[in-house]
């Protein structure tokens, strides 16, 4: 995340309850660089500070305690954060990741171990994604096929217009045979193979593209789903 998205300026924080706990990614993180010749001809560490910086794309990481309350001013690419079962409320965690509201693609990693309190933070977090599936359950969506076999992209779309927060939400996915991304990558300045690299585009064996495959994603889409209309175009 520091030196492998291409992001200029970017910010990866190392949360945790204290100081610590936050080290303990910080270590194994400089180690990587002390092992690397690659990382540490172009990274160096501070290890008083607990900060690994890129001067080449003036990016950092760093380590950030819960007492600093998410390092107000901070822009967060990236936040890895530490044991979420230590920390007694939300505030900590709802400050870094609203911090990262300006950056076109944010990550926040979190791990921790598990707990027995029903009415921790922890605990809230842990059962968010359930009860959005189940939120989403049933909802009426339209979908949109343009099918392709060769050279062009297959695309998909999927609208749910009573979506999260009261919006719209959308998801489209996009598929193309393995033999089609030299062709794709010379239109587009190399960018196909770094669309597949990063997840938007999905490339499947072969010289023509894997129906088999497509079905099967349009399924997990649309398993908890009510579909009104699926519109295609061959």
């Amino acid at each position: 995340m520091l030196v492998g998205d291409g992001v200029e300026s970017a910010e990866i924080y190392g949360c945790a309850r204290d100081t610590d706990q936050a080290r303990l990614v910080f270590n194994v993180a400089a180690r990587m660089v002390a092992l690397s010749p690659v990382l540490s001809r172009r990274l160096r560490v501070i290890e008083h500070s607990a900060r690994i910086v890129d001067r080449k794309t003036n990016s950092v990481y760093a380590v950030v305690p819960a007492d600093a309350l998410g390092n107000p001013g901070s822009n967060p690419s990236a936040v890895i954060f530490d044991e979420v079962l230590t920390q007694p409320n939300g505030d900590f965690w709802t400050a870094m990741r609203t911090g990262m509201g300006t950056r076109l693609e944010p990550l926040l990693i979190a791990a921790t171990t598990a707990g027995n309190d029903p009415t921790s933070f922890a605990k809230t977090e842990h059962d968010e994604p359930a009860q959005l599936r189940e939120a989403f359950a049933r909802r009426p969506a339209w979908g949109g096929l343009d099918l392709a076999s060769k050279v062009d992209l297959t695309a998909w779309c999927l609208v749910v217009p009573d979506g999260i927060d009261g919006h719209a939400s959308v998801l489209w996915r996009f598929w193309l045979p393995e033999s089609a991304v030299e062709f794709l990558d010379e239109r587009t300045d190399g960018k196909g193979s770094r669309w597949a690299e990063q997840g938007w585009l999905t490339v499947t064996d072969g010289e023509v593209i894997d129906y088999d495959r497509v079905e099967d994603d349009i399924t997990a889409d649309t398993g908890l789903l009510r579909v009104a209309d699926i519109s295609y175009d061959e």
